[in-house]
């Protein structure tokens, strides 16, 4: 207790072995006895003391006294630290390192050197560092030697499918790879161990295709083409082993090398500081990261092109503009698609990918909707934790796995919020998915956001408070400057063309209405109209298209900003007979630039579009919805003016929507 009030107070203590208290340690004392009541005496100045034991002091204090990580680069400079996004561009001397490294080996309660030791290639961490996946990287190997022995090694290739993807494989053992690898990790007693071994043959093996001490490899494929196909580093990590086992020599014919402690310590050693955070937290890891600014972390089980993810993009973005720290996690997925809009977005991309991810428990289920299997999984959900432990807020969009997690991680002083965006239906349009899943976790969040108030009422009738739920509106997935948009409106309202533009933009699959698109495509064949359609077929089991004409004039899916302003700007109108949406982007993208839109009544749609005045809202029953569609375009078709009337409305209502208004209303309500 009096420690930590000198603590709270700016004292610094330091460690002297041997101080001289061992004679209190008898069989029967003061000392003895409150050991007999040591959890709840611990337990009283954790919570009194409460500020010390948060995960951000403990890694300032592990960053000043501890680091977790040596860094070796290719051209000799040499760090220490615990975060490898930001840690100080002073670098020690070699000789210093080689010092701190047999002191911590040998005198242990004395001494401190980081208790894993990389070696990186100044291009391949520059390419990292870019692509803001070193924190995540540091965070991993940390797990990874939490349970396995020997080394890693990581590989940079180029994405040979051009998807414009980050891609991993990990713990494959290919010898080209390893031998060309961009970064090693090894474990410091390892290295040491390495060291003192007069028998090193099998340590020579890495420059062989037959190796023998066990090495992990992780491989991260990256969009831009990236040739570093030598063996230099290998080389480079070998010269250093040599000239510690050189240093190890002379020190050993110097003197006697033995253990200088002569009795057993109490206190931890110094160069095991580093675990005092995880034993405090019982994590496995905990994610390096020291930063000033409010750090706000977004769970997705995707991160392509879909509404969720630029959802989080755009308030992520917006958010980043407010000067908050974003990082993105992605949870069961093994690649992030990259747009270079948001590239700037993020400060870390983080993987968790896990074998179980995404199963669920169906005998175990709430509303006829199972729960994740991560609920009575103890070690999955650690790690998970351990991840997120870096944030101040974590926000969950649609990660059934994650909901496991928040309880936890709103115990350990982190915010979580819940961010909804839809309902699943099933075939006989009944409530199914994640939704529901939640609720059954509704205790564990802090807040929920949603992009409806249809959504709102549903959450709070299902008994979740109303204060704590959240309108967060959507808004257009791209932005386009102000003085451009308004020339883009004025130009589409003085079109005058005769037939009626028609696009439809999405997936060509059930949920989005395929069915009743490919009925109201053939029935308005005759009408004056033009057609585009754009976007992916989805496969059969078979491996065939779906059997419709509509899919065979379908253009390739876009997804840059110029290809989508060039579709909408091109289009009177745009069609949307989904079965199930919530507030759809594409939707208030199309009014922006005057496109028309005419929607099956599902979602939230009908909080956004005025029938007959700034769209068209049709009761979602097939067979009417398909006559409805049709009769709307034959009408639309014979009539400019009421077109442009419409456009012009259109317009006005998405203005009412931007990403900085929606990031205004999460700051206020939720940080």
């Amino acid at each position: 207790e009096l420690w930590y009030q000198a603590i709270e107070k700016g004292f610094r203590g330091k460690h002297i072995p041997n101080f001289g208290f061992q004679y209190r340690k008898r069989p029967e004392s003061m000392l003895a006895n409150s050991t007999k009541d040591d959890m709840q005496i611990r337990g009283y100045m954790r919570r009194k003391h409460k500020s010390l034991f948060s995960i951000e002091y403990l890694l300032r204090r592990e960053e000043e006294e501890a680091p977790r990580y040596s860094l070796v680069f290719d051209d000799g400079e040499i760090n220490y630290f615990v975060d490898p996004a930001c840690f100080s561009s002073t670098s020690l001397h070699i000789r210093q390192h080689h010092n701190d490294f047999f002191q911590a080996q040998l005198f242990p309660y004395l001494n401190h050197v980081p208790p894993i030791c990389a070696f990186a290639t100044k291009s391949g961490w520059s390419l990292l560092r870019r692509y803001r996946l070193l924190n995540w990287l540091f965070w991993k190997i940390d797990n990874m030697f939490s349970w396995m022995s020997g080394m890693v090694a990581v590989k940079i290739l180029k994405d040979t499918k051009n998807r414009g993807a980050i891609d991993l494989k990990h713990d494959i053992k290919q010898y080209q790879h390893i031998r060309t690898s961009d970064l090693i990790f090894i474990k410091s007693d390892l290295l040491f161990n390495i060291i003192k071994d007069d028998f090193d043959a099998w340590f020579k093996t890495l420059f062989s295709e037959n190796i023998q001490p066990k090495v992990n490899l992780l491989e991260i494929s990256i969009p831009e083409e990236y040739m570093d196909d030598n063996d230099f580093l290998l080389n480079d990590f070998k010269l250093h082993v040599e000239n510690l086992k050189l240093e190890y020599q002379k020190i050993q014919s110097a003197c006697q090398l033995t253990n200088s402690e002569w009795r057993a310590e109490d206190l931890i050693p110094i160069n095991m500081l580093n675990s005092i955070p995880k034993r405090l937290t019982k994590l496995q890891s905990i994610y390096p990261l020291l930063q000033e600014k409010t750090k706000i972390g977004f769970i997705l089980s995707l991160a392509s092109c879909g509404g969720v993810e630029n959802d989080t993009h755009n308030l992520s973005k917006a958010l980043k503009r407010r000067g908050y720290s974003v990082h993105l996690f992605i949870f069961g997925a093994n690649e992030y698609t990259l747009f270079d809009e948001f590239a700037d977005t993020y400060d870390s991309i983080n993987f968790l990918i896990d074998d179980d991810i995404g199963h669920w428990q169906k005998e175990k289920s709430y509303f006829g909707v199972g729960t994740t299997s991560w609920h009575d999984n103890h070690d999955k959900r650690q790690r998970a934790i351990g991840m997120l432990s870096g944030m101040n807020i974590v926000v969950n969009q649609h990660s059934v796995d994650a909901l496991a997690i928040m309880g936890k991680l709103k115990r350990i002083g982190i915010k979580t919020i819940d961010y909804l965006h839809l309902f699943d239906k099933t075939i006989y349009d009944e409530d199914t998915g994640y939704v529901l899943s939640d609720i059954v976790y509704e205790h564990g969040f802090d807040k929920y956001i949603v992009i409806s108030k249809k959504l709102q009422s549903f959450l709070h009738g299902m008994g979740i408070p109303k204060e704590k739920i959240v309108v967060v509106p959507n808004a257009p997935s791209y932005e386009i400057p102000d003085a451009r948009l308004i020339k883009y409106q004025k130009k589409k309202l003085k079109r005058q063309n005769k037939k009626l533009r028609i696009l439809y933009i999405g997936r060509l699959d059930r949920q989005k209405g395929l069915e009743r698109l490919q009925k109201i495509y053939t029935m308005t064949q005759k009408m004056e109209v033009e057609w585009r359609v754009v976007g992916k077929s989805i496969l059969t089991e078979d491996g065939d298209h779906n059997d419709c004409n509509i899919c065979s004039v379908a253009e390739d899916p876009v997804f840059d900003n110029h290809s989508l302003t060039e579709l909408y700007m091109w289009a009177d109108c745009v069609v949307m007979p989904s079965y199930n949406e919530g507030v759809p982007l594409v939707m208030l993208e199309a009014m922006r630039l005057g496109a028309i839109p005419i929607c099956s009544d599902v979602g939230a749609i009908d909080e956004v579009i005025a029938h007959e005045e700034n769209g068209f809202i049709f009761l979602n029953e097939t067979r009417r919805l398909i006559l409805d569609f049709t009769q709307t375009i034959f009408e639309l078709s014979g009539d400019i003016e009421e077109r442009k009337r419409m456009q012009e409305e259109a317009m006005r209502r998405s203005s009412e929507y931007s990403w900085d208004l929606s990031a205004e209303i999460f700051i206020k309500n939720v940080l």
